[in-house]
């Protein structure tokens, strides 16, 4: 019914895989014509913006944080709160289309926050240089529940688990201040370089690799799109 002005509408589901495979990524060829389609340049200053309804909203901007940096846009926002909070406080609103001027996109898929199903199982079975970070709810680790497209329950051999939802608020779902950040991502040991952030589809891991990269500086934080389906 209502945007932020001159939003540009981008649904995360454009940027995902199929529903057998929603962490599978696009080819660049597809995701070329969908941010071209609303205009996105490279050099633009983006800010992308969630529900904000729930704390797994963030992961669907988290996970399009990711794609947009690993194809070499390189000044990309979240707005915590995203459009619920937004709209809580206050400010303008407008309806009806936005009409952005088609760009024409060359882009390259930049593999350094990117870690394949081929390199996962090289680390399980053989590598153990990297920390196997699970980002799901404990049900989900424990093998109690599993996500409708995943072949079985249960968690990557030698996974740690750090369930996402910690790096929010009590009761909301906005992100903890980088203080609060700092301090939790020291106390549970995730400020040592070389972590692989995984959950079902890439979603919920996808805020863990934010905070750990992105808001912690924690070196070589990687993002296991597929994850366990």
């Amino acid at each position: 019914s209502a945007h932020i002005p001159g939003a540009r509408h981008l649904p995360y589901s454009s940027l995902r895989g199929p529903l057998s495979n929603p962490g599978q990524l696009l080819p660049i060829a597809v995701l070329e014509a969908r941010l071209g389609q609303v205009g996105l340049r490279v050099q633009d200053a983006l800010v992308i913006v969630h529900e904000g309804v729930t704390t797994s909203d963030f992961g669907a901007a988290a996970r399009v944080y990711w794609t947009l940096k690993s194809l070499g846009f390189n000044s990309i926002s979240i707005l915590n709160g995203g459009f619920r909070g937004y709209t809580k406080d206050g400010f303008e609103l407008e309806s009806g289309p936005v009409h952005a001027e088609v760009s024409s996109l060359t882009l390259e898929f930049n593999k350094t926050w990117y870690a394949s199903t081929a390199v996962v199982k090289h680390i399980v079975e053989e590598d153990h240089s990297y920390r196997l970070l699970d980002a799901r709810l404990p049900a989900f680790f424990e093998g109690a529940s599993w996500h409708d497209a995943a072949g079985r329950p249960g968690a990557l051999p030698s996974a740690d688990v750090f369930s996402f939802e910690q790096f929010f608020d009590a009761n909301t779902p906005l992100l903890k201040d980088s203080d609060e950040i700092a301090a939790l991502v020291e106390k549970h040991g995730l400020n040592t370089p070389k972590i692989i952030s995984y959950c079902n589809t890439g979603h919920w891991a996808a805020t863990n690799w934010f905070v750990l990269s992105e808001v912690a500086q924690v070196r070589d934080v990687r993002l296991y799109a597929e994850s366990m389906v």
